[in-house]
């Protein structure tokens, strides 16, 4: 027999939590000291490893602290991890799942809370303006508490959705509280978006709500109240005496009399001068008020939070209230079950009694001598506008309109995590919403005669999604590999119905009551997906990384024939910091190069084209008819976006400078579009797959720490994206065969304003628009002159008939857009600042509504903004036209007279706040105090005639959205913690 030396070999089994003791952390290695053997923590915590009596375990993880415990005789080591402030080391929810940042190989932005925080607005859109490169947000002015549009990468599609998905924790789908948001993921590329498969052509965007920590319950209190106003930007229009004075001149140069005008326009009508501008529009209010409590123990933990805002918009009689509730509760049932329960219900109330349309020139008043307000018959017969309407009415007469909209989210996930390395995980999230709208039109608030109208509609939309993952990790000394698998199931449906009264006198506004019913519509629409979904990781010595994913989607949006679609991709990085050749250098802190490929796809298009429909909604001998509503298309597919990303990361100076670069190429196949049918098909469109428009651009962000001082800080964030898009493909064949300027497979079609044409043709981009290309008035006559043509030397050839122009194309989407922040710490003193820009296209602000050559006379008149004045004699050069009354008119046609340049910069956000230290806080049994002044959308910096060129949205060709204007907010608040 021979003795045995050393100890016997045992099984340590423990939990890896946050330094609270109570929260655990997934995927820690726990490794052997001075070997290869080790394991890592499961999702729970949790983990089991045999090791020796005397050997040292190691506890690592990024993001924390690494600890090291010498093995006794114990069988259990329980191990908490302190937090390192390394910013590299963070943990990033990406959808699915959660990774390090230095695990991932895609390009990724993520923004915390505190970030967010310095805008005043309640949507998260308009807080991450200026702060995600390549994320373009276009601000929404037409309502209070409408949400802007956004883009991630410009537009991959033309007919579909470009937005982004939202995922709010780790649910496709969701709705939220901006102020319950701990922090957001902006997915760009797809390696990062490709798991989501069809859903994720416009990118991702991960919200992940707060949730509380084991310990003493903490009360948050915030509150905010302040001043709202319009912004006009460079937005302005003649005065009484001006316009008056132009449509003297016009009579004359249209070969009227004076006697002729006068009986027009009397002379005392020079001297009335009416602001509608500043009766439509006024000086608001808004107030935002929150409170949060958050804790629990080991086994369960909750946060809980009411929300409630309330603004007077700056149009009139604009009135807007929001209340909100979330609860985020989770429970260990065991050591390895565990509940998450999320809730998340609002209501909203949109309140105004003002329709508007269009400005009134100023000769027209709302109220009398006597401060009366005209009546409609008196508007009618003796209004100089040409819609003659008084917009004192409705609010003088009882109009109302209404909107309450209620939403009620919640979602319940369980998770089972039977060893250390696999857990198994199912969620259900119902997302409903109920809209009812209630409008009164009053008997003679509007210039119709049928009496009082009455409209309610209701509105249903039910959004369920169910899924089930299973997660596995295991570590084998230097490697780790992870992988998911899961499958989903999502059944959103919407239900619309709408009931239309005349003839309402005033007493009752209940339809019931109606003397003449008008109309009664409705529809019902039901889509689902169906998908299955798996991605694996692995690492190589904390060096290498790769990620892989595929997914099948399947959609009732589509027909049989390809009702289903394949999506992948694969992404790698190569963190070259943690190779010696790179440190020995001495320069970096951290570099890492990473690149990916992948398919993703678009179904954002409406339901039921793949069939051929018809509607009831026709009678025909007092019997409901059938009769065509589309021609369907069995062999509609989904559009496909290949994208292809190259990027770096990178910090130096003791990650004083930190750098983000990357470059992507996406080619956006089978796009989905409503082609126009010829009359003789008795349709006027249909959905195809045609054509391809390939996006390409540059995105670089920089954070520096300018100075870093124990009293003084100054942080610095720049955001730049190079965008650029082309349209490779169209049915038929691209050539300009009548020498027009314009292919002649081009598709030429109607914007979202029906002023300005767009067109798309092969080399062209996505948002380009055409028209005439203008040159100005001749000097002799003041007639308008196009350009036909031009000569060998460069020299225009003109011409003074507009159909012999040539037609000239501008780029409607910015090369440059991004932003700026300035952060400015002095003590508890704090200043930031955030600026958004967009430079390099083309834009549409203003049209012949409201800047004409005598075509609508009763409209009022822009002041167009760095032009010169019209023509009014021979020798005159201008490239503005005489006004004339009843002239010629061709001039007013559209034209590229009406573009002008869309670069802006603007001060998005400005911020002062004072935190007061801890010496003042404990005195006053508080744990945290802040105060602070807010403002938003302060100013705007720009040359075009407008309020502001990002109001024209992303096909900058909507001049109405111009005509309201921008909100500036001004806050006071508080923010404390109990």
């Amino acid at each position: 027999m021979l003795p045995c030396f050393g100890y016997a070999q045992q099984a340590i089994t423990g939990m890896v939590t946050e330094s609270d003791g109570v929260s655990p952390i997934p995927g820690v290695n726990i490794v052997i000291k001075g070997t290869t053997s080790g394991t890592i923590s499961g999702m729970d915590g949790s983990y089991s490893i045999n090791v020796n009596e005397g050997e040292t375990l190691v506890f690592s993880f990024v993001g924390f602290v690494s600890k090291e415990v010498l093995v006794g005789q114990e069988s259990t080591i329980n191990v908490s991890l302190e937090t390192d402030a390394i910013g590299l080391e963070e943990v990033i929810a990406v959808g699915y799942s959660s990774k390090k940042k230095t695990e991932i190989s895609s390009a990724v932005v993520n923004v915390s809370s505190e970030k967010l925080q310095t805008s005043t607005s309640h949507d998260v859109a308009t807080m991450l303006q200026g702060k995600v490169a390549g994320l373009q947000v276009m601000s929404d002015q037409q309502s209070v508490g409408g949400s802007p549009q956004m883009r991630i990468r410009g537009s991959g599609s033309i007919s579909a959705s470009s937005s982004p998905l939202w995922v709010v924790d780790g649910i496709i789908g969701g709705s939220f509280d901006p102020q319950d948001v701990a922090d957001i993921t902006v997915l760009k590329d797809a390696g990062a978006t490709g798991l989501y498969g069809s859903r994720a052509a416009g990118g991702v965007i991960v919200v992940t709500t707060k949730r509380g920590k084991a310990g003493d319950t903490k009360v948050r209190i915030s509150s905010t109240t302040g001043i709202v106003k319009p912004n006009w930007g460079n937005l302005e229009f003649m005065d009484g005496p001006e316009f008056y004075d132009l449509i003297r001149r016009g009579f004359a140069l249209g070969g009227k009399t004076e006697s002729e005008f006068l009986a027009l326009f009397p002379s005392e009508v020079r001297n009335v001068n009416y602001d509608w501008m500043g009766f439509m529009y006024d000086q608001g209010f808004v107030t935002t008020n929150n409170i949060s409590l958050s804790g629990g123990n080991e086994k369960t933990t909750f946060y809980l939070s009411g929300n409630y805002n309330h603004e007077d918009g700056i149009l009139r009689s604009d009135v807007y209230d929001r209340g909100s509730a979330t609860l985020n509760l989770s429970h260990k049932l065991s050591d390895k079950l565990s509940i998450q329960l999320n809730t998340f219900s609002s209501f909203v109330k949109n309140q105004n009694t003002t329709s508007f349309t269009v400005f009134n020139v100023p000769f027209d008043t709302p109220y009398d001598e006597d401060g009366n307000v005209r009546p409609q018959d008196w508007v009618r017969n003796n209004y100089y506008t040409q819609e003659r309407i008084n917009f004192a009415l409705p609010e003088e007469l009882g109009s109302y309109n209404e909107r309450g909209t209620l939403t009620l989210n919640p979602s319940l996930k369980l998770d089972y995590n039977p060893t250390e390395w696999m857990s198994v995980s199912a969620s259900t999230r119902i997302n409903y919403m109920s809209s009812v709208l209630e409008r009164y039109d009053a008997d003679g608030a509007q210039s119709t005669d049928i009496g009082g109208e009455v409209r309610n509609n209701l509105t249903r939309n039910s959004d369920i999604l169910t899924n089930a993952i299973l997660r596995l990790y295991k570590s084998y000394g230097e490697h780790a590999l992870s992988g998911i698998i899961g499958g989903e199931f999502n059944e959103i449906t919407h239900k619309y119905f709408e009931a239309h009264g005349a003839g309402y006198s005033g007493e009752s506004t209940i339809l019931d009551v109606a003397a003449v019913p008008q109309s009664v519509s409705g529809n019902n629409r039901t889509t689902t997906y169906n998908s299955f979904f798996s991605q694996v990781d692995y690492n190589y010595q904390s060096k290498y990384f790769f990620t892989g994913s595929y997914r099948v989607d399947g959609s009732s949006r589509f027909g049989a024939n390809n009702r289903y679609g394949q999506f992948w991709s694969v992404a790698g990085s190569w963190m070259l910091s943690n190779e010696d050749f790179i440190n020995d250098l001495g320069l970096f802190n951290s570099l890492k190069l990473r690149s990916s490929y992948g398919l993703t796809g678009n179904a954002s298009l409406d339901d039921y084209v793949h069939l051929n429909t018809f509607t009831l909604d026709a009678s025909y001998m007092g019997e409901n008819a059938l009769s065509a509503l589309s021609i369907g298309n069995p062999d509609l597919t989904w559009e496909v976006a290949r994208t292809f990303n190259l990027g770096v990361d990178a910090s130096v100076l003791d990650n004083r400078i930190s750098m983000t670069l990357d470059y992507y190429y996406s080619k956006n196949s089978d796009l989905l579009f409503r082609v126009p049918l010829p009359a003789e098909f008795g349709y006027s469109e249909q959905w195809r797959n045609i054509g391809r428009l390939d996006n390409w651009g540059y995105e670089l962000a920089l954070d520096i720490a300018a100075v870093k001082t124990p009293d003084f800080n100054w942080n610095v964030n720049l955001q730049i994206g190079y965008s650029q898009d082309e349209v490779k493909e169209l049915p038929g064949e691209a050539i300009d065969a009548d020498e027009d300027g314009l292919l002649d497979n081009s598709i030429v079609y109607l914007g979202s304003d029906l002023f300005s044409n767009k067109i798309l043709q092969v080399g062209g981009n996505r948002s380009m628009f055409y028209a005439a290309e203008w040159y100005g008035a001749d000097p002799q006559t003041g007639g308008a002159r196009w350009v036909s043509g031009y000569n060998n030397d460069g020299s225009p050839v003109l011409t003074d008939n507009r159909e012999e122009a040539l037609w000239l194309t501008a780029k409607g989407m910015p090369d440059f857009m991004g932003g700026f922040t300035n952060v400015f710490e002095y003590k508890g003193l704090s200043l930031e600042t955030v600026f958004s820009y967009a430079f390099g296209d083309f834009t549409i602000i203003r049209d012949n509504a409201y800047d004409n050559d005598g075509q609508y006379l009763f409209r009022p008149e822009m002041v167009v903004y760095g032009q010169e004045d019209r023509w009014e004699k021979p020798g005159d050069v201008s490239s503005r036209t005489p006004w004339v009354y009843q002239g010629d008119l061709r001039s007013s046609q559209y034209s590229s007279k009406y573009w002008e340049n869309g670069n802006y910069l603007k001060l998005a956000s400005l911020s002062l706040g004072y935190s007061f230290n801890k010496n003042v806080t404990q005195r006053l049994g508080l744990g945290a105090l802040k105060v602070f002044a807010r403002g938003e959308n302060l100013k705007v910096w720009h040359k075009s005639s407008g309020i502001s060129p990002e109001l024209t949205g992303f096909d900058a060709d909507a001049p109405t959205r111009n005509s309201r204007p921008l909100p500036s907010k001004v806050v006071f608040g508080i923010d404390l913690t109990l």
